[in-house]
């Protein structure tokens, strides 16, 4: 159960039903979270470019195209997890969770 946990580890490399309302219900218990993507995945969302009240532009791709700006917008989200490939997900993770430990009080 979400609300038990210490930290939410959220696979976001896809879209799925579900994950969405889990990080919502961790965010609002105040529990940290991590989004962990894979930087292979092919399909990506394309940059999108604004042009500003002064006529100048500026590109807008975050989550490297990837992860959805309502998971990045999460107050509790403590880090965004881009890993190669399934293999390295495991290290990753635990590099990530060792971060994570040494900044709690």
């Amino acid at each position: 159960m979400v609300t038990a946990a210490d930290v939410v580890i959220a696979e976001v490399t896809y879209p799925s039903l579900g994950v969405g309302i889990e990080l919502g219900i961790a965010a609002e218990c105040g529990i940290p979270i991590l989004l962990a993507a894979c930087d292979a995945r092919a399909e990506r969302a394309t940059p999108k470019t604004y042009v500003n009240p002064d006529s100048s532009t500026h590109t807008l791709q975050l989550g490297g195209g990837i992860i959805t700006l309502m998971a990045q917008g999460l107050p509790t989200v403590g880090a965004v997890l881009h890993y190669p490939t399934f293999d390295s997900l495991p290290q990753v993770t635990a590099d990530a969770l060792q971060r994570l430990a040494e900044e709690m009080p």
